[in-house]
């Protein structure tokens, strides 16, 4: 089955002259809400704003985490939350080009329940599951790196 997502970006010229122009725009999801993005602040944009990287970290970290909810909901794993710290490391390649070289997942899970070996090992060979199948992560050249935490209520 083939999915389809649509988005829209929209940048308007406010004014400048050479390389000194706003990087602001609007990235529309129709039927959702807009959000507000711009350049990263390293590249003359609006700290204020989304930017790209942060969206791509983004996008792998929700993917990691809904594949990895689905997993554990499939597996009767009872999960309490699931806070990630990701974040993204863009280096410059020997050619001049700018990459995003690795995200790293830094996932914090807390599960309600025994934390019996069984089960421990079953929540980490779901977290391997879920990138292996995150269609984001395996859609992308960039190293994904998990590094998780698991807590037992």
């Amino acid at each position: 089955m083939d999915h389809r997502f649509d988005v829209e970006t929209f940048w308007e010229f406010s004014g400048g002259e050479g390389m000194n122009f706003s990087r602001d725009h609007v990235i529309r999801f129709p039927g959702k809400t807009e959000i507000h993005g711009s350049s990263a602040p390293a590249f003359a944009g609006n700290a204020a704003n989304l930017n790209p990287e942060e969206l791509f970290v983004s996008a792998i970290s929700s993917c990691q985490m809904l594949t990895y909810l689905f997993l554990c909901f499939k597996n009767k794993l009872q999960i309490q939350s699931y806070e990630d710290h990701a974040e993204g490391e863009l280096v410059r390649e020997s050619a001049g080009k700018f990459w995003m070289k690795t995200v790293t997942l830094k996932p914090i899970v807390k599960f309600r329940g025994a934390d019996t070996q069984q089960v421990r090992a079953l929540a980490i060979r779901l977290i391997h599951e879920a990138h292996v199948n995150c269609f984001i992560a395996q859609s992308v050249k960039t190293t994904v790196n998990i590094e998780p935490s698991l807590l037992f209520m």
